[in-house]
């Protein structure tokens, strides 16, 4: 009895439908955190507020233009799982930016934000 119980906590057989329902949960949330960050940023740039920071020295346009295509287009195109390897990459690169960068000198309390993508 003890034997069936521990085998069954500590297995490794998983279903092809549970693995695959898990990754889409996974990238469902993941892209829905992504948006609430990429929207403001997306209205901001459509309303012609172009006031943002500019970490990498490529002028404050280009900087909101790209972290809105990051963070809200690609993160659209993550949720519903079109080019989801290549729509990634934008992502990844913004929030590198943001944990290591922008927030380099702020206090953990506050950096822990862009850590959680990582």
């Amino acid at each position: 009895m003890i034997k069936q119980i521990v085998s069954l906590i500590f297995t490794t057989a998983f279903s092809i439908k549970a693995i695959h329902l898990w990754i889409l949960f996974f990238r469902i949330s993941i892209s829905t955190f992504m948006l609430t960050h990429g929207l403001p940023k997306l209205s901001k740039l459509m309303s012609g507020d172009y006031e943002f920071a500019d970490p990498l020295g490529i002028g404050m346009i280009t900087s909101l233009v790209l972290a809105s295509f990051s963070e809200a287009i690609c993160s659209i195109f993550i949720l519903f799982g079109a080019f989801t390897k290549i729509a990634t990459i934008p992502p990844i690169i913004t929030m590198a930016v943001a944990a290591f960068i922008v927030h380099q000198f702020d206090p953990f309390s506050k950096k822990d934000y862009p850590y959680f993508i990582f």
